[in-house]
Parts: C-alpha cells; sequence; structure tokens
C-alpha cells in the first residue's frame, strides 16, 4: 500500500511546526498517472549555494555533496571550489554514501537511487518508483555488495549486487518515516525515525528488532563516536526540539541529555573523536565543549539562521558545513 493522499497533504505550513527535514518528504509529482520520463538536472553556475543535503569525503581532498534540483558537485581540494557533476534527474537529493569498493550511490525524491563508478564524475539510474512517492531519505552501503535504502512510511529496499538492482522489504510492522541509520560499536546496525522509532539488527541487516524507545517524537539522525578514539562517549539519537538521548549499551537503554535548546536537530560531526557537534534549524551548530564522558554544549547561530542539514570535519582542522544556504567551510573550535 501506498501513501499518495498522505504525502500530498503535507504543507509548508507544518513544515514550520514539525521540522525542516520534511522538505525531504513533500512530493514533486501531481499524480502518479502516465509519469514522465526523468529530466535531467540543469548545470548551475551558482550550484553550490543551493541547498546541500548529504556530503561524503572520500579521501585525498576529495569531496561529493548532492542536494537540491539534481544538484552533485564534486571537490577535489577539501571544499574549497566546486564543479557540478552531469545528473540523470532532477529531483531533490537527500542522501549518498560509498560502497567499500569505492562505488557512490546517491538517493532521493522518487525512490530515486543513482550509481557511480568513476568518483562521482557520471552516474546511471539504477532505481526509480514516482508514483510511490516515498523518497528515500537514507542510504547504508554494508560492504561492496550489500546495503539498504530507508525512507517515508518505513520504506526499505536492498541491494545484493552492489547497487545495480534493488529489492523492497518490510522489516517492521510500523510506517514511519526512516530517517537515518548507522554501524554501532558492536557491529550491529540501528535505525532512527518518526515516532521514536529505533530498529536494530545484529545480523547485517537480514533480521530488525525494534528496541523501547525514550521518545515518542521523531529522530532525525543517530551518530557513533569513531571506534578508533570515541571510547567513553555514547551512542546518541537526536531530533525535534533539541531532544537527544544517549545510549552505552548499544540502544538497550537511553538516557536524556540536556542541550538547552528547542531547535530540531539534523546531524551531527565529531570535532576530535570525543566531542558531537550537533547542527539543526534556524542555523543552529551545537558544540559539546566537555571531551570528556559529560557535554557542555556552546551554542553557535549562523547568521543567516537557515536550516543546517550536516557537515563534515576537514583534514586541516575545519568543517565543511551545508544546508539551505549551500557549503560553507568554518573554523568552530574557535567559534564564541
Amino acid at each position: 500500500m501506498r501513501h499518495n493522499s498522505a504525502m500530498r497533504t503535507l504543507t509548508m505550513a507544518s513544515l514550520g511546526i514539525l521540522g525542516w527535514p520534511l522538505v525531504a518528504l513533500l512530493p514533486t509529482n501531481a499524480g502518479a498517472q502516465d509519469m514522465p520520463p526523468p529530466v535531467a538536472a540543469m548545470i548551475a553556475p551558482l550550484a553550490a549555494e543551493a541547498t546541500v543535503l548529504d556530503a561524503l569525503q572520500l579521501g585525498d581532498g576529495m569531496i561529493i555533496a548532492v542536494g537540491d534540483r539534481g544538484h552533485i558537485l564534486r571537490s577535489t581540494d577539501e571544499g574549497a571550489s566546486w564543479q557540478q557533476s552531469p545528473a540523470p534527474v532532477s529531483i531533490l537529493l537527500t542522501t549518498i554514501d560509498a560502497a567499500a569498493d569505492g562505488t557512490l550511490l546517491a538517493a532521493g525524491h522518487d525512490a530515486v537511487i543513482l550509481r557511480s563508478t568513476d568518483e562521482g564524475a557520471s552516474w546511471e539510474i539504477v532505481h526509480r518508483e514516482p508514483e510511490w512517492e516515498q523518497p528515500i531519505l537514507d542510504l547504508h552501503m554494508i560492504s561492496a555488495t550489500h546495503g539498504f535504502a530507508i525512507g517515508a512510511y518505513g520504506l526499505y529496499l536492498e541491494t545484493d549486487d552492489g547497487g545495480m538492482s534493488w529489492t523492497e522489504r518490510s522489516i517492521y510492522d510500523g510506517d514511519s518515516h526512516l530517517y537515518a541509520s548507522a554501524r554501532l560499536r558492536d557491529g550491529s546496525l540501528l535505525i532512527a525515525g518518526e515516532f521514536g522509532t529505533l530498529l536494530r539488527s545484529e545480523d547485517e541487516g537480514a533480521t530488525w528488532a525494534e528496541l523501547d524507545s525514550p521518545y515518542g517524537g521523531t529522530f532525525f539522525g543517530l551518530t557513533v563516536p569513531p571506534a578508533d578514539e570515541g571510547a567513553e562517549q555514547p551512542t546518541l539519537v537526536y531530533g525535534l526540539q533539541g531532544h537527544v538521548f544517549a545510549s552505552t549499551d548499544y540502544g538497550a537503554s537511553w538516557a536524556a541529555v540536556d542541550t538547552g535548546v528547542e531547535n530540531g536537530l539534523y546531524n551531527a560531526i565529531w570535532s576530535d573523536g570525543t566531542a558531537p557537534i550537533l547542527l539543526g534549524h534556524g542555523g543552529l551548530i551545537l558544540i559539546d565543549r566537555d571531551t570528556g564522558p559529560g557535554f557542555d554544549w556552546q551554542s553557535v547561530i549562523r547568521p543567516a539562521r537557515k536550516p543546517l542539514a550536516g557537515g563534515l570535519k576537514l583534514d586541516d582542522g575545519r568543517y565543511l558545513i551545508y544546508g539551505e544556504t549551500g557549503l560553507t567551510i568554518l573554523d568552530l573550535d574557535s567559534a564564541s
């Protein structure tokens, strides 16, 4: 069963109340009848200043970013300059990930998944179902061949051939929006989503179990400290109205974390392996200045006060931040 009528009821008014990531759920099509073929993205001189929803570091200064109108941007100098790659679609792209062999997958509206084998220089469509009106919101490649995509109304797609083909699966009884996924430090996988949904897999995604949730609202993201550094730090899930919860037992239990803010929180960066930085609505950057197991949050607001979708730590210690106003490099260690 698809949810076309419900998708069309989402309005811009609801975004102001519930949080900016619902932009990614707004339908781009008037209906499922006689859907036209995909339209290639236009090459836009100011694409790096348009909405960017995800970015991925490939090493040696290479970064790939995706966002509005099918924009796919490549940088070979750690974000100092950007070049737009041709893309076969012009819809909103929400997520990008890399398989173990370097194959890139990007996805977004129309349940579209794009695949690249040349570091993002060119892309092909490997999955597209616009009549579903279920955007993909996250991709997670587990290995060179196996991975999954998650999205609106419990959408779950799986690949076993490196992203060349995708099969839809039902992994739990609900139909909440699934926003984010990550591998925990014990090797298990965790998915977070709407209505406090938390799903965990201990067998590489073959089966999923729903966890007891500390919160009935929406989780937009989760973050796991780097395995080589953040031994004392917990896994964090975060979402609406500044809500953050921490787990030190791989999701079995959660403790509330006081952030002192009510902004929606959408993504996270680890500053040095021990201190998280959360990014969110209204240009909020929430920096943990406590390098121990506790939290001491400092709020920094970007002047434009536009939503921030995420960020990356660069090799020179600065941060690439992205969101509604495109891509910006900041020095957050000295921010005040």
